[in-house]
């Protein structure tokens, strides 16, 4: 009995449905009756909704539209009625898209075009129909193209037209085009285009893209488009091949890609977007600050301008001195600002005449009030990695460097634990049998020989972790600790952002010196001092000079070492040195106030 009554009442639910569905099958074609009609019609499924509705379309009907255009909504709400559309949304969403398309002031030939395109949409599919008659509604009543609950495309002007190429599509001859999201906006200005509803894809051509956003106005930067295109579900575009203006760095355009996104609560200190990536690589900025020079490739990201490498060519800031390079950084990214440069890794050549004195990878921050260079070893990078110096033949270890530049002097420095870590300059020809059988542990073969019989095999003095993982039989996380440790000790300059290895002539130094087949020394040079640098080095001659030195040890096998007088000495081209004090040999002790110890055949 239960299971008859059930089914009783579910049958006159489907038939009361189906009888609502079905009770109005077409308007009459009377154009006096279709409001009457139609409100019927709309109530059927919510009538309060529909007397809202009408309201406000009767105030329009009869005083806006013409006959001609009344016989051709009626035609139009008959095509719906056959392709079984609802009374809401789809008849709801047409007639305010009409109510809309009266209040935008639209003249009768957006009217005839709009009406063509639905026709055209509502044969092809009926779920591309009511895409249509939502974007409709939307850009007859507040210009908007898209809008979700995160993101909303706006065009400035309401002048465009409706036609249907396989599928609809609305051109605009002119306009700017803006992206609300996240209490902020993103322009392309005097731009136009086509936009498919379907899609939600809008195809452009021109358009000027400014930095303002960033803080620079609209002469300091900016971009202008070609054709390009936009998803506009997304806050986030990209456009390639603009044609870039940025006169205070660059005298001539550059050609380029132009990024924009908007995020949340961006304030002027860390805004980074809108975003330009020139193509070219090899850009100059011919004193981009006094005495700094600049080539490489550039972005601006936001308000920062980024020197970028391409490939396996670094970007390059050199500082001059007396119109000669005297220091150069390289790096893949540079972050360029009014007030300061920065990098978190790069590597840096310190140059007099042929020589040179070179890190792989520092920290490094230049301050253009100051003019004040600095140097900074740090964990990420090289950290470990000595400077290889081949004017004075040694390796220097030290962590940090400062210049003004200008000045004839370099500070070199320890920064940690002050007065407690030692500086220490080790000749490139030292060798230890300590080290090396340290260095092997419990290896059957010498991880040295390993390393050299890598770059012989491949031929080159470069490697690549994954590379020398394979050949070492390491894991690469293993891999790379042991270069870092070998970085330390000065035989491969390894960069641990690329990871990438350059193994130096030490190798096979080393392993000559532990067959006997060269000869070697011992010599090593440490400082230890608080409240001033351990070194300078003068730029005018090269010259290193050092206090905090209480010994050096020129051959700890023969007990032949240096005691400065007031720990002072001056470390020359090849190891020579200046000294006043005490050199012990074996038994002997011998003194002198000031001389020369010529150490380069030593």
């Amino acid at each position: 009995m239960i299971k008859r009554i059930l089914t009783t009442a579910f049958l006159f639910f489907v038939f009361s449905i189906t009888l609502n569905a079905q009770s109005l099958k077409s308007f009459s074609g009377d154009a006096g009756k279709y409001l009457d009609e139609l409100s019927k019609f709309l109530e059927e499924t919510n009538k309060k909704e529909a007397e809202r509705l009408m309201d406000q379309f009767e105030a329009v009907y009869d005083k806006s539209f013409n006959a001609t255009q009344k016989q051709t909504i009626i035609t139009l709400s008959n095509s719906m009625l056959k392709k079984r559309l609802k009374a809401f949304p789809d008849f709801s969403n047409y007639i305010s898209a009409l109510i809309g398309l009266i209040a935008s002031g639209n003249n009768e030939q957006v009217f005839n075009t709009w009406h063509s395109t639905l026709d055209k949409s509502l044969k092809l599919n009926a779920r591309r129909f009511g895409d249509v008659l939502e974007t409709s509604f939307l850009l007859f009543s507040t210009n908007t193209l898209y809008k979700s609950a995160s993101v909303e495309w706006v065009s400035s002007s309401n002048q465009y037209t409706f036609d249907f190429d396989t599928l609809p599509k609305i051109s605009f001859a002119t306009l700017n085009l803006t992206c609300f999201s996240k209490n902020d906006s993103s322009v392309i200005y005097n731009t136009k285009g086509v936009f498919y509803p379907n899609l939600n894809w809008w195809v452009g051509n021109g358009g000027k893209l400014l930095f303002t956003r960033a803080g620079l106005t609209d002469q300091d930067a900016y971009a202008e488009a070609k054709k390009y295109s936009i998803n506009l579900k997304s806050s986030e575009y990209h456009i390639d091949s603009v044609t870039f203006s940025y006169k205070k760095y660059f005298t001539q355009d550059l050609k380029g890609r132009y990024t924009d996104k908007i995020l949340a609560d961006v304030k002027p200190e860390n805004v980074t977007y809108p975003r330009f990536y020139s193509y070219a690589g090899g850009l100059a900025i011919k004193e981009m600050i006094k005495d700094v020079d600049y080539v490489g490739g550039f972005s601006l990201q936001g308000n920062r301008l980024v020197g970028s490498g391409i490939g396996n060519n670094p970007a390059r800031i050199t500082f001059m001195q007396g119109g000669k390079p005297q220091l150069t950084m390289l790096s893949n990214s540079f972050i360029i600002k009014p007030d300061r440069l920065v990098s978190d890794n790069a590597a840096a050549i310190i140059r007099f005449e042929k020589d040179s004195i070179y890190h792989p990878g520092v920290e490094f921050r230049y301050i253009t009030e100051r003019k004040e260079v600095t140097l900074t070893k740090n964990e990420q990078t090289a950290a470990n990695s000595p400077y290889f110096d081949s004017f004075h033949k040694m390796d220097l270890d030290f962590e940090q460097l400062t210049w003004k530049v200008g000045d004839p002097l370099m500070d070199c420095k320890m920064i940690s634990g002050q007065g407690q870590s030692k500086l220490r300059f080790e000749s490139e020809n030292f060798f230890n049998i300590v080290r090396f059988q340290k260095i092997q542990g419990l290896s059957e073969v010498h991880p040295l020989y390993t390393l050299k019989m890598f770059g012989e095999k491949n031929q080159t003095k470069v490697g690549y972790i994954p590379d020398l993982a394979k050949h070492f039989k390491l894991t690469e996380s293993d891999t790379r600790s042991f270069m870092a440790a070998l970085s330390a000790l000065g035989f491969v300059a390894y960069d641990a952002v690329a990871d990438k290895v350059v193994i130096k002539d030490k190798v096979q130094y080393y392993l000559s010196a532990r067959s006997g087949k060269i000869d070697y020394d011992e010599i090593f040079i440490e400082s230890l001092i608080s409240g001033k640098p351990n070194a300078q080095i003068n730029l005018l001659n090269f010259d290193i000079r050092l206090e905090g030195v209480s010994k050096v040890v020129l051959s700890d096998s023969q007990q032949v070492f240096i005691v400065p007088t007031e720990q002072q000495l001056t470390l020359k081209k090849n190891r020579d040195m200046t000294f006043g004090g005490r050199v012990h040999a074996g038994r002997l002790d011998f003194f002198w106030k000031r001389v020369c110890l010529q150490l380069s055949g030593f």
